[in-house]
């Protein structure tokens, strides 16, 4: 009983503790050790390795989650000022396009070096270009401590993300066709339906690529709406 409860305390003192990290690398470590003298407690029966798993899980997903999250919220924030500032130079780039980047009529003949290289034509357009970045970045944390349980959870939480976002396009694409629109109002409704057109036809599909090579080769069905229900919500995975 005595073994029974100094293990309950350790595993609630380490899932307390693991809210204090701010990377996955370091996750991986904790893990290693965290196995490391579970196995050695096994010695006098009372191995608790099957305890961590679902403690590193839900960690490492809010690694990832809050760093979409993040993204989510800077291409808000950068689409409304911008509408209230009448201004759309922030919204649209001089950088030249390739449209055939992730043509997908050409997707199925691609390399795999090229499917995972984000296209450059979303230069042209940064807000959604800073959005791939802090998409691609939190499955860099994935890199350093890749979990198998993290799937259904990541698979979810990133359909939540796009739906935010391509939510938040049609608002903003609404906001600008409004009368009385100040400022630079045709630039300001060309980038709105321009960026929406994007990354419903190239940065959804690129996400998904990327998101199926970075956990598995995913079925396709993860990434439907049925396949996503069923997973914990991205609400119940962020910090406070």
């Amino acid at each position: 009983m005595w073994l029974l409860r100094r293990t309950n305390a350790f595993v609630s003192d380490l899932e307390r503790d693991l809210s204090l990290l701010t990377d996955a690398a370091s996750l991986r470590d904790i893990l290693d050790a965290s196995i490391f003298f579970s196995t050695s407690m096994g010695r006098i029966g009372s191995e608790f390795q099957s305890l961590l798993p679902p403690i590193f899980h839900r960690r490492l997903t809010k690694f990832v989650v809050k760093k979409w999250a993040d993204g989510v919220s800077t291409m808000s924030e950068t689409l409304r000022l911008c509408r209230e500032a009448g201004v759309a130079g922030p919204l649209m780039s001089t950088a030249s396009t390739n449209e055939s980047d992730l043509n997908p009529s050409q997707h199925a003949r691609s390399s795999p070096a090229e499917l995972l290289s984000p296209p450059r034509r979303l230069l042209a357009l940064p807000p959604l270009a800073r959005f791939v970045n802090s998409f691609l970045d939190g499955l860099n944390e994935l890199r350093r401590c890749l979990l198998p349980g993290s799937k259904g959870p990541l698979v979810s939480s990133s359909l939540v993300v796009f739906s935010e976002v391509e939510s938040l396009l049609v608002a903003n694409e609404r906001a600008v066709l409004k009368p009385g629109l100040r400022g630079d109002a045709t630039r300001l409704r060309y980038a709105a339906s321009e960026t929406k057109k994007e990354f419903v036809g190239c940065v959804r599909p690129f996400l998904i690529v990327s998101l199926r090579h970075a956990i598995g080769d995913l079925d396709a069905r993860d990434f439907s709406e049925e396949g996503g229900s069923k997973q914990t919500d991205r609400d119940e995975l962020e910090d406070e």
